[in-house]
């Protein structure tokens, strides 16, 4: 992407650029309020008032520190909804495809999204957990093993032509089998 795009394109810049202006002036109020520290009154031009922020003060530092610190988590919390109700309209898109593909009844195919939404935990607590993989070897371990977990809980729903689909897509899109099951 070159450096003057956009990821929404041209027609994202207005909205992007309010909410930066906001999140700036929020960022400012913040400040202000927290920093509660000694302000040195000063004498403009005009013979007005002003007040100014030490950025030595401790105060002011940590003030600083904690707002930056706040920012960060609220961005971070911002991803992580991001990313979930993306994992979760890609998981009913799925399986709205596999409705039609597989010809499943409305009773498997809550039965499936119900399997899929457990995958996708399962895949994003190893991906965040404390205890995640460290070798290359060990990520594959993990990850066949959730798969073959995955494709064993489908074989109860699905019936042998749908699971075979199953299998067949894996392989289409990761280019590999899904589980070890007959194909």
């Amino acid at each position: 992407m070159a450096p003057t795009e956009l990821p929404g394109g041209p027609e994202s810049a207005p909205p992007r650029i309010a909410q930066l202006e906001t999140e700036m002036r929020d960022l400012r109020q913040r400040m202000t309020e927290q920093a509660k520290v000694e302000a040195v009154e000063e004498t403009d031009d005009q013979g007005e008032g002003r007040v100014t922020l030490s950025a030595s003060d401790p105060k002011f530092k940590h003030a600083v520190r904690t707002i930056l610190d706040q920012a960060k988590h609220d961005a971070e919390e911002q991803e992580q909804e991001r990313r979930e109700d993306w994992n979760e309209r890609r998981i009913v898109r799925q399986v709205d495809e596999m409705v039609t593909s597989f010809e499943l009844s409305d009773e498997q195919a809550d039965e499936v999204e119900a399997i899929l939404f457990e995958q996708s935990d399962a895949f994003r607590d190893v991906f965040q957990g404390d205890k995640r993989p460290v070798t290359r070897k060990e990520w594959g371990t993990t990850m066949q093993r959730l798969r073959d977990e995955t494709r064993t809980k489908l074989a109860k729903v699905l019936d042998e032509s749908q699971l075979k689909q199953w299998d067949e897509d894996q392989v289409n899109q990761w280019g590999r089998g899904f589980g070890r099951g007959p194909r």
